[in-house]
C-alpha cells in the first residue's frame, strides 16, 4: 500500500476514535447532569435531601441560602441577628429551613453553616413523646440528629448536652408548656462537631438564657 492509502485510512480511524469519545464524553455528562443538577437530590450541601424525604415525607417547605465567608467566630461577630417567633434569635447569614416531621408530628425551624445546626422545635411530641423521657438515647434533637448518649443535665433549667449518633455535639434547652390533656414540650437546640466549640458560644449562650 502506498503512502497515501496509508494516510488515508489513519485519517479514517482518528475520526472512528473522536467520534466514540465524542459519544461517550456525551453521555457520561448527561449522567454526571442528571446527579447533580437541581431536579437530583444529590445538590443538598448538607448531603442530608434524602434523608429527610425518607424521614419527612418531603416536608422540608422553606430553604435560605448560606451567605458569608470567614469563620464561624468571624461571621457571628458581625452578623446581624433576626427575632424569631419562639422567643429566640437566629443570625440571618445561616440558611434556613423548615421542615415537617410526620412522625412526632412538628415543625422544626433549622439554622445551618456548614456542620453547624441551629433548630427550634415547637411543640415537639405533644402526642409521641413523654417530658420526663425527652431527650434520651433514641431520641431526635433535630430532624435528623439521634441522641447517643447525654453528658450533661440540669433538669431543672430544662438544660441537656451529648453527643448525636453522628458525633457531634448537641446542647439543648427544653421548655414545658401544660396543656388539658398532655404536656407539651419546646426544645431549642445547636448541634456542632466538636472542633467549632468555641465558635458556637453564642448559641449556648443564646438557648441557656432563652
Amino acid at each position: 500500500m502506498d503512502s497515501k492509502g496509508k494516510f488515508a485510512i489513519g485519517c479514517v480511524v482518528a475520526a472512528v476514535v473522536a467520534l466514540v469519545i465524542g459519544i461517550v464524553l456525551s453521555v457520561g455528562g448527561y449522567f454526571i447532569y442528571e446527579k447533580f443538577s437541581d431536579n437530583g437530590q444529590e445538590t443538598d450541601d448538607n448531603g442530608l435531601l434524602s434523608a429527610l424525604n425518607e424521614r419527612l415525607g418531603g416536608g422540608e417547605t422553606e430553604t435560605g441560602t448560606t451567605t458569608g465567608t470567614g469563620t464561624l467566630t468571624e461571621l457571628l461577630e458581625s452578623a446581624t441577628w433576626q427575632e424569631a417567633d419562639g422567643g429566640y434569635r437566629y443570625p440571618t447569614f445561616m440558611r434556613r429551613s423548615e421542615k415537617l416531621v410526620t412522625d412526632i408530628p412538628a415543625t422544626v425551624k433549622s439554622y445551618t453553616w456548614q456542620q453547624v445546626d441551629f433548630c427550634y422545635w415547637p411543640l415537639i411530641g405533644s402526642w409521641a413523646i413523654d417530658n420526663k423521657s425527652f431527650p434520651a438515647k433514641g431520641c431526635y434533637v433535630t430532624a435528623l440528629d439521634e441522641v447517643e448518649d447525654i453528658t450533661y443535665r440540669q433538669e431543672d433549667k430544662g438544660i441537656y448536652s451529648g453527643h448525636t449518633i453522628e458525633g457531634r455535639i448537641f446542647y439543648l434547652k427544653k421548655k414545658i408548656t401544660k396543656g388539658d390533656a398532655v404536656d407539651h414540650v419546646t426544645v431549642l437546640a445547636v448541634v456542632y462537631p466538636e472542633d467549632q466549640q468555641t465558635g458556637v458560644k453564642p448559641f449556648i449562650d443564646l438557648i441557656l438564657n432563652w
